[in-house]
């Protein structure tokens, strides 16, 4: 089934069902996309609300990798090099030009193909670069609207490519081309688009890291099944990296299976123990009894709420104890009440 060759994922375990729901892993960033699926973008649909939360890199100072620099060959086994200034590929006995007028900051390792490294004259701890004109039919991208959430978008250029794009798939005649950005030491890669044109960004996100070679800047993939080339392109980079693994390299966790409930859409910020008790009765009555409980009262702050530090109005840790006693006494054994911070 082709469904279950579709099968990606970074510290999570998602399957690509009916819907595209896509792990991307730039290394260190955890990238969740649900959309209407590859038909969204093979056949028209709209795009359904997504399920994913980022986590920040750790800023430190990257560790440049030193190896030959050049532009990809065209050899044999080579389906992606770069031609004058344009990035050319292969699919079949058919070659396409993907982006035309890539920047010479940009250049491929001599192997494997389909990593790109970014080098420029100065130390920055924010580098932009052109990768030119981009061609294709359709598009579908993954991009980061709000610190913590990402969002899918459709389209036919890089007009159509917002900033923060984490995720890049391109549809070409009757092949298909998968860019992804990649993090390296303390610098994150994203592209954005500006009228006919790509961009790539490379940034530390602190002035004083800064570095003026990022050797694994981009990944580009292609082939002439979405499926395959993404799960084929996030081994890849998990190769390439080291530091995420694929799902078939890892052991999935005991309690897939059990049935959950995360208190967040009930009551928000607003959970107490009588909530939660009354949850996990009425679930329970409906023939439904979670065997797993996630508290979530919202993101972590970085200052105190008001009225939460000593545990008075709205919660707090004595709330929070209290709420997982309350889950304990309505049935839910020990160990499986999961207390959230996320």
């Amino acid at each position: 089934d082709r469904r279950d060759r579709a099968l990606i994922s970074t510290s999570l375990r998602v399957p690509l069902t009916s819907d595209l729901e896509a792990c991307v892993c730039c290394t260190d960033m955890l990238l969740l996309l649900s959309c209407t699926s590859l038909s969204s973008l093979l056949g028209g649909g709209a795009p359904s609300r997504t399920l994913a939360k980022f986590r920040s890199p750790e800023v430190t100072q990257p560790q440049v990798q030193q190896e030959e620099r050049r532009p990809f060959a065209t050899t044999p086994d080579s389906r992606v090099w770069v031609e004058g200034r344009d990035l050319v590929f292969a699919s079949g006995e058919q070659q396409h030009v993907l982006l035309q007028g890539v920047s010479k900051s940009l250049n491929g390792a001599a192997s494997p193909p389909g990593f790109f490294s970014l080098s420029t004259k100065r130390q920055r701890s924010k580098h932009e670069v052109s990768l030119g004109v981009l061609r294709c039919d359709r598009l579908l991208s993954a991009a980061r609207t709000k610190r913590w959430w990402m969002g899918p978008s459709f389209g036919s250029g890089a007009a159509d490519v917002p900033g923060e794009t984490q995720f890049l798939l391109c549809e070409v005649g009757s092949a298909y081309a998968l860019l992804m950005p990649l993090v390296e030491g303390g610098f994150r890669c994203t592209l954005s688009g500006s009228g006919s044109g790509l961009k790539l960004l490379s940034e530390s996100g602190d002035a004083r890291v800064r570095t003026s070679e990022v050797s694994n800047a981009l990944y580009v993939g292609v082939g002439d099944d979405p499926f395959t080339l993404v799960a084929e392109s996030m081994a890849a980079v998990a190769e390439r990296l080291g530091t995420f693994q694929v799902k078939a390299a890892k052991r999935p966790p005991a309690d897939r299976h059990l049935f959950g409930w995360c208190t967040w859409d009930a009551f928000y910020q607003s959970v107490d123990p009588a909530g939660i008790q009354a949850g996990l009765r009425s679930l329970s009555g409906g023939g439904a009894p979670p065997r797993m409980l996630i508290i979530d009262d919202g993101w972590q702050t970085v200052a105190d709420d008001p009225g939460r530090a000593s545990g008075g109005a709205g919660g707090g840790p004595a709330d929070g104890v209290s709420a997982v006693d309350a889950a304990a006494s309505s049935g839910l054994a020990a160990g499986e009440a999961a207390s959230e911070a996320a």
